[in-house]
């Protein structure tokens, strides 16, 4: 295959088309960049000039987990194991399995975004602590608002004031 021949082209558009159809032509994918107000093309292969290596352990598609195997990492997260913990438990049940780290965390990560529904964190926060506590769920009126915005004028004023209780002997 011939190079595309020397040309001095009179504008970046121009040197691009060039490229773009000599591509085309050769079954090739052009790229463009631009680099500190230079803009440079490459052109690439469009097919893979290596066979595919039949070892895939460090593609993606191997650290792929079961359904089981996602209940197992909620269940132990939630009980408090590390991730390392996960893993050895995981590795232990299926020797042939291949997760890692981030498949762990991205796995709780999702568990948690299924959890939260339509709400913000802060909101499934407040509903997880009234189910807990449902008795403690008075709204502050404007006579406790009222003396809390006291208190702290007071203290404003009076730096030298401490609020903290002394011991008894």
């Amino acid at each position: 295959m011939q190079p595309p021949p020397s040309v001095i082209y009179e504008n970046a558009y121009d040197l691009f088309q060039s490229a773009q159809m000599f591509a085309n032509f050769h079954e090739f994918i052009v790229a463009q960049k631009c680099i500190k107000d230079k803009q440079y093309i490459e052109v690439r292969n469009r097919t893979h000039n290596y066979d595919l290596s039949e070892d895939l352990l460090g593609h993606p598609i191997c650290h792929q987990l079961t359904e089981q195997q996602l209940i197992n990492i909620f269940e132990m997260t939630a009980s408090g194991s590390c991730p390392w913990e996960i893993i050895s438990t995981i590795c232990q049940n299926n020797l042939l399995s291949l997760v890692i780290n981030k498949n762990i965390y991205n796995a709780y990560d999702h568990f948690c975004k299924q959890s939260l529904k339509d709400c913000t964190p802060v909101e499934a926060l407040i509903n997880k602590l009234r189910e807990k506590w449902p008795e403690h769920q008075q709204a502050a009126t404007q006579e406790t608002l009222k003396n809390m915005i006291d208190a702290f004028l007071i203290g404003l004023q009076n730096p030298q004031v401490s609020h903290t209780k002394e011991r008894p002997p």
